[in-house]
C-alpha cells in the first residue's frame, strides 16, 4: 500500500524527468553546435567540404562530399537542401565504396566469348565509339522510324 509521503516523492521523481531530459538535449545541441565540420579519424586533420549531387538514384539530392586529401571519405545531406533537408539515404551513403571498389569498370570492355562467360577485353575509348555510332547508323537504317518512335516516347510529356 502507498501512503501520502511516498506519493509525494514518487511526484517529485516523476516531475524531474522533463527537466532532467532537457538540460541533457540542451547539453547534448551544444556540442553538436560545430555543424559543417567532420574530421578524419585517422589523421584527426579537418575534413573539406565539397557540396554536390548525389547520383545514385534519379533523385539527385543535394550532398556535401567530405574530402580528406584527394579521397571522399564521407558523404551527408545539405542540410539547406529543401528536398531531403540535410538526409540522405542508404544508397547515397554508400557513394563512398561507389568511386573506390576495385571491381569497378574504369575503361570500356568488349565481349570476347559468348554472352555470359564472362569473357572481355579492354577496348579504347575511340574504338568503343566508333562501334557504337557503327551499331547506332545501323539501327537508323534498319528500323528508322521505328526507332525514332521509341526514343522519343518519353518526351512526349515534355512537348
Amino acid at each position: 500500500m502507498i501512503n501520502r509521503r511516498k506519493f509525494i516523492k514518487l511526484g517529485a521523481a516523476v516531475a524531474s524527468v522533463p527537466l532532467s531530459v532537457r538540460t541533457a538535449h540542451a547539453k547534448a545541441s551544444e556540442i553538436l553546435k560545430k555543424g559543417g565540420e567532420a574530421y578524419s579519424h585517422f589523421t584527426g586533420t579537418k575534413l573539406s567540404p565539397v557540396p554536390s549531387i548525389c547520383d545514385q538514384c534519379p533523385s539527385h539530392c543535394a550532398i556535401i562530399g567530405y574530402v580528406d586529401g584527394s579521397h571522399v571519405v564521407k558523404i551527408e545531406g545539405q542540410p539547406n537542401s529543401i528536398r531531403n533537408q540535410g538526409k540522405v539515404c542508404a544508397k547515397g551513403q554508400a557513394g563512398v565504396q561507389k568511386a573506390y571498389d576495385p571491381d569497378r569498370i574504369l575503361s570500356p570492355l568488349r565481349r570476347t566469348g559468348k554472352r555470359g562467360q564472362g569473357q572481355w577485353e579492354k577496348i579504347s575509348w575511340d574504338v568503343a565509339l566508333n562501334d557504337l555510332t557503327g551499331h547506332l547508323a545501323y539501327a537508323e537504317t534498319s528500323f528508322g522510324e521505328l526507332l525514332t518512335e521509341l526514343c522519343c516516347l518519353g518526351q512526349q510529356s515534355r512537348a
